[in-house]
């Protein structure tokens, strides 16, 4: 039977979890380290960042579930729009999208990535960090070797949400996740952003989302489907997913 990618180096994904946080909490030296400049000691957040309120017009989460009353794909990938261009020219974190494929309907299927500009300007070209992590996972770079990393290299991370369309809040909690991402100043989420490109995919089922319905538009259910990535959504991904192998994180559930 063919392994999803949740499983496929499992225990790599974890250890890479763990040079992640590594790279946060450790003493004192090198440059991942040094609070980076500007960073604040309190947890505030950036006022050119606009909340969900402010694009939407009301608080995230707030209104029925119901297909009228919801936050349809469109209202989430609005959003996400509108941080991602208040990031341009900021000179603390930087956002980008890539549209990676189309739903069985024709909807637009997206991730984002979040880092700090220098990352996410380099995350294609003059850095081999792609190739050193995928080594991570396989076991070719050994353990020393991705622990002397984490200081230096900044490592993948993704979340993806909402393969069930009938359990709608995983796209509320990822959307919530982002703005924490983008617009805190603290010095924690400054090294952070330094340390590991956060990859987001907020919807990876609309069709289903959209009509309050577990499967997708053909019925298939997305988490099962993972592994045979038979179904056009799931087969558009796992391309995106090889060039930047890393943590793996699947917020399926309510």
């Amino acid at each position: 039977m063919p392994l999803s990618i949740r499983t496929l180096g499992r225990a790599a994904a974890l250890g890479l979890a763990l040079m992640a946080l590594l790279a946060i909490v450790a003493p004192s030296r090198g440059v991942a380290d040094v609070d980076p400049a500007g960073c604040t000691q309190d947890v505030l957040y950036d006022p050119t960042i606009p909340t969900f309120q402010n694009e939407v017009g009301r608080p995230l989460g707030e209104g029925p579930t119901g297909t009228a009353g919801r936050n349809q794909s469109t209202v989430i990938d609005r959003y996400f729009e509108a941080v991602m261009n208040a990031t341009q020219g900021n000179p603390r974190v930087k956002m980008i999208r890539q549209r990676y494929g189309t739903s069985v309907l024709g909807k637009p299927l997206y991730f984002y990535v979040i880092s700090t500009p220098s990352n996410i300007d380099n995350l294609n070209t003059g850095r081999r960090d792609a190739p050193f992590w995928a080594g991570v996972r396989d076991g070719s770079v050994s353990e020393a070797e991705g622990l002397a990393a984490v200081r230096s290299r900044p490592a993948f991370g993704w979340v993806t949400s909402t393969p069930h369309g009938a359990e709608p809040a995983a796209g509320e909690a990822i959307t919530r996740t982002m703005y924490e991402l983008v617009a805190r100043t603290d010095c924690w989420n400054a090294r952070r952003l330094q340390s590991m490109d956060h990859f987001l995919l907020p919807v990876r089922n609309p069709d289903g989302r959209d009509v309050i319905q577990r499967t997708s538009a053909w019925t298939f259910d997305h988490n099962r489907d993972f592994g045979t990535q038979n179904q056009i959504e799931n087969g558009s991904f796992l391309p995106q997913f090889k060039p930047y192998p890393g943590v793996f994180l699947n917020n399926a559930h309510q």
